[in-house]
């Protein structure tokens, strides 16, 4: 296994995008814990990295999926408008800090 990212880099920043097995994941760091989800929208597959982070959710650019980190949870569908579109819940992945490194298990 190999180290994706710094937990002193990741607590300055509070959001950072790396690749772990060629797929882009997206890990925040929220009251003293990491979290990894794919960077992928599960809407249109937007990257959420490019998203507001903010009290534990993550916005997506395009359409304003709210979503949970910790869990995946949607709070707020996509949508155009006052249009809601079906969004699936986002893919969660299993993190281990040691040390100063965060190691990411797809």
């Amino acid at each position: 296994m190999e180290a994706v990212a710094k937990i002193s880099q990741l607590k300055e920043q509070l959001k950072v995008r790396v690749e772990v097995g060629g797929e882009p994941v997206l890990l925040t760091y929220l009251d003293g814990e990491v979290y990894a989800m794919s960077d992928r929208c599960p809407h249109l597959r937007a990257s959420l990295h490019k998203g507001t982070f903010q009290d534990g959710l993550v916005t997506c650019p395009k359409h304003n999926a709210v979503i949970d980190v910790k869990n995946g949870n949607i709070i707020e569908k996509a949508h155009f408008g006052p249009i809601k579109m079906p969004t699936k819940k986002a893919k969660i992945y299993q993190v281990e800090v040691k040390g100063d490194e965060i190691f990411v298990t797809l």
